[in-house]
């Protein structure tokens, strides 16, 4: 629209004082138009009809129907019309041409009555629309007694009869037989390789900004399917989008869980699709969840029909002149044709993600790959970790998105095929020959059930020989520098270090509902041995390594009362003894209102701890990027913003379906590898100064893999290019580490 298009160009600005809003005005056109409107002509006839120049004066008063252009402004009302028949365009044009016929009626007789003003034959406004509508009708009138503006409304009026009645004949021919569905073939069949996202919620713009990045560029044009109105879609990605490039997104209003529109989307021919689920928000209170989930199960069941059906009827009806549909394109990958379109679907709960995992038809399985991700589920679980090492926040944020701003040593998790030189070796005999990635394990292929295994961080004695069935797993910059180079002689050994236990944590969940819930039962599985939880939440129960002590309930909430505020003030007092870490939950999903909660509970911990020198460390999950600065204000907590996370997650997999094996073995289970924030000193040993690939040598002999350090500052370096480059031992903190404890 152009309202997005000048957003997204800066061109659009808020006019504040009255010069601006009148030079605005009368560059505008609109004050010509009302100036000549609003001239006294009556009152200039009669003063000058002396002179005999009363006739030609008459013929101005016909600049007071310029008013009648104002009323345009009111045909944008047929937008709505043009939204709502989106799929049928010819209705549309129906409705349209039904809701003009009047319009023009009306313009028509305001016309007429005003140039026969005196004409006996048209004494009133009824008496001039009756007679438009007369000619509309078909009855021509005979002419006498009109003037010659008269008789060229006559005309006007004849011809927009014939153009009206036509235009109805031939869209209701369309409806019925068919046209707009083979145009809308037409029109859809050039889309190869595009990526389709459907539906809509918060996760929508960081997914199509890391779709569109340049890092990668592997999305195509991305598609935008969405039940909304499509001015306000592209007013929402001009708003919150930056850099998008003009063409690189289509919108479409209409729903995703309509097989034939997803055909019209050519979802065969798609690269990857992307279904997001609702906000609950849309659905108001209630079971909110559970009416997502259940859209969104409808939505890969249409994806699945939709792609089935391709293959199974002839594919002209889609794809123009196809013969067959062995014509129909099949992406390229390592010369090999594959036809399964990845289908990556978000649902907001544990047994909804395994109940879509485990009960979807086995029959789409030919020819789509569907992987569930649990929002919710995978947010904890990644909170969970970040919790019990704050260190790692930037380096999951880092791992899971293409592009950090301003960073030069960015990297991600890809998964490389073993190839024919490769074959034979073991993993610790290829790794030396990534000189710009750092293998981290591989994916071992199971010939009996046709799956791949995760082996992450693999003990440096495995001797299992990889194959070309296999592959490796990498942290590298880009895909570009996931190359491998065998090399001549095998890197030196470092020197076994003695690791340290991890620190056990004394934390305090500030906050109630399922999220706070969820929080607390995925902690008490990732934090150490020795660490205590304190909650309000009074479901999950303690384990063998860490204790669990429920807290007493405050009093009842006011209407419109900040929960953590309530907390803050009335819960503290027997809960803050010993604590280390406080993290905000709080239990509403409304984006506006979650991230206010969290501004509302960091001040209530800021007057509480205002002359506390020993203060706790917090953590809170955001839901807009936007609030990071304002909360960075408050004695920088460790800020994460799961929706980010969610979005950079779902691309990832949806570009790289093995991907995720990958994450799930680091994130979702605490049992074998994990990322980890080690103290850097431990592998410094008693050196002031060493490079890294020294640090990461003696990581090695170890039993871990290193794939990057933290400065004291924060600053985050993961798989360093140059590795030989000299690091002093007080500019490193922590180094990142993939390791099983």
């Amino acid at each position: 629209s152009p309202k997005a298009l000048a957003l997204r160009s800066g061109r659009a600005r808020r006019l504040d004082t009255q010069p601006e809003v009148a030079r605005s005005y009368a560059r505008s056109g609109w004050f010509a138009i009302d100036t000549l409107a609003t001239v006294p002509w009556s009152w200039l006839w009669e003063s000058v009809s002396l002179l005999g120049m009363s006739r030609t004066l008459r013929l101005f008063r016909l600049a007071r129907l310029l008013r009648l252009i104002r009323l345009t402004k009111g045909l944008k009302a047929l937008n709505a019309v043009r939204h709502a028949t989106s799929n049928l365009p010819s209705l549309g044009r129906l409705l349209m041409t039904l809701v003009l016929l009047p319009w023009m009626g009306h313009v028509l007789a305001c016309v007429l009555y005003v140039a026969e003003q005196g004409n006996p034959d048209i004494p009133t406004y009824g008496e001039a629309l009756y007679t438009v509508f007369t000619m509309i009708a078909g009855e021509v009138p005979d002419g006498k007694g009109l003037s010659d503006v008269g008789v060229l409304v006559v005309v006007t009026g004849t011809v927009l009869s014939l153009v009206f009645i036509g235009t109805a004949i031939a869209n209701l021919a369309a409806v019925f037989m068919g046209l707009d569905a083979r145009r809308r073939s037409r029109i859809q069949e050039a889309r190869v390789d595009h990526t389709l996202v459907l539906g809509w919620n918060g996760a929508i713009y960081a997914v199509l900004e890391q779709l569109l990045t340049e890092d990668e560029g592997k999305a195509g044009q991305v598609v935008v399917l969405a039940d909304r109105d499509v001015d306000d879609m592209w007013h929402q990605i001009a708003e919150n989008c930056a850099g998008i490039k003009p063409g690189s997104v289509a919108v479409y209003r209409g729903a995703f869980d309509s097989a034939s529109l997803l055909e019209d989307l050519c979802i065969a021919q798609a690269r990857t699709v992307i279904l997001l689920s609702e906000d609950p928000s849309e659905f108001g209170a209630g079971r909110v969840h559970g009416i997502a989930d259940v859209r969104l199960l409808k939505g890969i069941l249409a994806c699945g029909q939709a792609i089935e059906s391709t293959y199974e009827k002839p594919a002209k009806s889609v794809f123009g002149d196809a013969a067959s549909k062995d014509d129909i394109p099949s992406h390229e990958r390592d010369g090999e044709r594959h036809h399964r379109v990845p289908v990556v679907a978000t649902v907001s709960s544990s047994s909804a993600a395994e109940v879509f995992r485990r009960g979807i038809p086995s029959e789409f399985d030919e020819h789509m790959a569907v992987q569930v991700v649990d929002t919710v589920g995978m947010t904890c679980r990644v909170l969970a970790q970040i919790i019990a090492q704050p260190a790692l926040a930037e380096v999951y944020l880092d791992l899971l998105s293409y592009e950090q701003d301003g960073e030069e040593d960015g990297a991600e998790i890809y998964c490389v095929p073993v190839t024919s030189a490769q074959s034979g070796q073991t993993f610790e005999a290829l790794s030396p020959g990534y000189a710009l990635a750092i293998p981290i394990g591989y994916l071992r292929h199971e010939e009996a059930t046709d799956k791949k295994v995760p082996i992450l961080n693999p003990p440096p004695d495995d001797a299992r020989a990889l194959t070309v069935a296999d592959m490796m797993v990498l942290v590298a910059p880009s895909l570009d520098e996931a190359t491998w180079q065998p090399v001549s002689s095998p890197p030196v050994a470092g020197a076994p270090c003695a690791i340290p236990g991890s620190t056990a944590h004394d934390i305090l969940v500030l906050g109630m509902g399922t999220k706070a819930r969820e929080i607390v039962g995925q902690l008490v599985k990732f934090l150490p041995a020795g660490s205590h939880v304190r909650t309000w939440e009074s479901s999950t129960e303690a384990t063998e390594h860490c204790r669990v002590t429920h807290l007493s309930s405050v009093g009842p909430m006011h209407n419109g009362e900040s929960h953590l505020t309530r907390l803050v003030v009335e819960g503290l007092d027997e809960a803050e003894e010993g604590v280390d870490i406080v993290v905000l939950v709080p239990s509403v999903r409304d984006p506006l209102v979650h991230d206010a909660e969290i501004l509302m509970g960091l001040t209530a911990l800021q007057a509480r701890w205002r002359d506390r020198p020993d203060r706790p460390s917090v953590v809170v999950d955001l839901f807009d990027s936007r609030n990071k600065s304002t909360v960075a204000l408050y004695a920088r907590p460790v800020t994460v913003v799961s929706p980010s996370l969610i979005a950079n997650y779902l691309v990832q997999l949806a570009q790289e379906p093995e991907r995720g094996l990958v994450f799930h073995a680091l994130i979702d289970s605490p049992e074998g590898a994990e990322l980890y924030a080690r103290p850097a000193a431990v592998y410094f040993g008693e050196d002031r100064e060493a490079s890294f690939s020294t640090v990461a040598a003696r990581a090695r002999a170890s039993g871990e893999v290193a794939i990057g350090f933290r400065s004291p500052e924060g600053d985050l370096s993961l798989c360093p290019l140059d590795r030989d480059a000299p690091l002093q031992r007080d500019t490193i903190t922590h180094l990142i580490v993939v390791a099983d404890d």
